[in-house]
């Protein structure tokens, strides 16, 4: 039976500042969850996630049937943000999402707009009320990552999860 205070000593080992972050521990049936909520964007969830569910995930599925999950003795990994973490870190990108967003929405941009880029991928956005649209810098392909955006508030909530790494790559497998 894992605690909390457990998933938090083995990550403060991994080196995760475990002051800024909780885990808590839900017991239901023979099964248990553990939930670890991150306060601070500095701190990368997918390595966390990574850590956790390597440590103490453990899920059983049925040989026979196509993936089911077999009920009783599993332990399952939730990594996420703290809502109101999350939320400050999207309105600190809102003015600049706005801005490119109304961009988009006064000229046609058929080749898209750069809206994130960094050594592994540009974010591209088309159209309002349309998709961000990775592509690798590596093979000049696309990604088959795209995120619909519907609002201003949507691409800044894009662009906050663009800017903390949590995308995913062929050459990256730190995706969570």
């Amino acid at each position: 039976m894992v605690k909390g205070n457990d998933v938090k000593r083995f990550l403060k080992q991994q080196g995760i500042d475990t002051r800024k972050l909780s885990v808590t521990v839900s017991y239901g049936g023979y099964s248990e969850s553990i939930n670890v909520k991150i306060k601070d964007m500095a701190i990368n969830m997918c390595e966390v996630n990574k850590l956790v569910k390597r440590e103490y995930q453990n899920i059983t599925y049925d040989e026979r049937s196509q993936g089911e999950i077999l009920r009783g003795a599993n332990t399952f990994v939730f990594v996420n943000y703290d809502e109101e973490t999350k939320e400050q870190a999207i309105l600190q990108r809102f003015d600049k999402a706005k801005q490119l967003y109304n961009e988009i929405a006064e000229r046609n941009v058929f080749h898209g707009l750069t809206v994130f880029e960094d050594e592994e991928i540009e974010a591209l956005f088309f159209y309002p009320d349309s998709i961000v649209s990775l592509r690798a810098k590596y093979d000049d392909t696309y990604i088959n990552q795209r995120v619909h955006v519907t609002s201003a508030y949507g691409l800044a909530e894009t662009l906050t999860y663009l800017e903390n790494g949590l995308y995913e790559t062929q050459k990256k497998e730190t995706f969570c």
